[in-house]
């Protein structure tokens, strides 16, 4: 269910693929459950005929509409379904209910309860249900909130950077590179397996100068920066604005507890500096 959808929002970003998108879309219109939700269980991992067959889960049935959204099937029937369904399922103080593990550290070993999942994902969902805009011709796109590969110039940036790496015969390049400045975060998630380390290991940061040599020796368009959470580091705008300076696409993977917090620094920063 997460594979579908992550490769049909890829696929509608780069504007390519129809063929699959619609084969992607008519599996998950088929594997719709009879309360107009989704659901998947860790098991299609042992066994790949339970792909798709589970209990309906909020988080998957957000996904599974947001893939018919982009697939230009957000007025289906079965994506207005899955749109009730949400609605219905949330709770009275505005969240979710969803104690399945569906998140996959390895599988057949590890498998995880994202918890901000059941909430992200619907109301993302929920929010942009009537933003979709249809082209004859070509796939959905929204009109208010572009994905961060929608535009012209960042389309033409990978896209000229792929065609580079094909005429030089290259056939395995990256994409995305994965950074991780640091391993400590300021939740503790059951299952997650980073916060486990020692103490000295946690306190370890990579620093602005390392970070770059990294991002500069890959060479990847995109840059996600992960961790732990990033924004624990004490030089993650200065990080940030110099992968943006180098031209990069910055994925900034963080839960946000501390955005507020760190904007507000930010800015009496840049004040203070005139």
């Amino acid at each position: 269910m997460y594979g579908t959808w992550s490769v049909i929002s890829a696929l509608g970003t780069l504007d390519v693929g129809r063929d699959m998108i619609d084969r992607g879309a008519a599996w998950l219109i088929g594997r719709q459950n009879q309360d107009g939700g989704w659901g998947e269980t860790c098991h299609s991992y042992v066994d790949e005929s339970f792909a798709g067959i589970g209990a309906s889960t909020p988080s998957q049935t957000a996904w599974a509409v947001n893939a018919l959204q982009i697939a230009g099937l957000g007025d289906h029937p079965a994506a207005r379904r899955g749109l009730e369904y949400l609605k219905d399922s949330q709770r009275p103080d505005g969240t979710w209910a969803e104690p399945q593990f569906t998140g996959t550290g390895f599988p057949r070993h590890f498998y995880i309860n994202y918890h901000l999942y059941r909430h992200v994902f619907p109301t993302m969902t929920l929010a942009t249900a009537g933003d979709w805009k249809i082209v004859p011709g070509r796939i959905p796109y929204l009109r208010k909130s572009e994905t961060a590969l929608s535009s012209l110039k960042e389309k033409l940036t990978v896209g000229g950077y792929i065609f580079n790496k094909k005429l030089k015969g290259e056939r395995k390049y990256p994409l995305v590179l994965e950074l991780e400045p640091l391993l400590q975060c300021n939740l503790a998630c059951a299952g997650c397996g980073k916060i486990q380390h020692p103490n000295d290991v946690l306190r370890k940061r990579l620093s602005l100068e390392e970070c770059i040599a990294a991002v500069e020796e890959c060479g990847a368009p995109c840059v996600s920066i992960a961790g732990g959470e990033p924004l624990i580091h004490d030089q993650m705008p200065q990080i940030v604005a110099e992968l943006v300076k180098r031209k990069k696409f910055v994925f900034l993977c963080t839960n946000a507890l501390l955005l507020e917090k760190k904007s507000t620094c930010s800015s009496r920063r840049r004040i203070s500096h005139g």
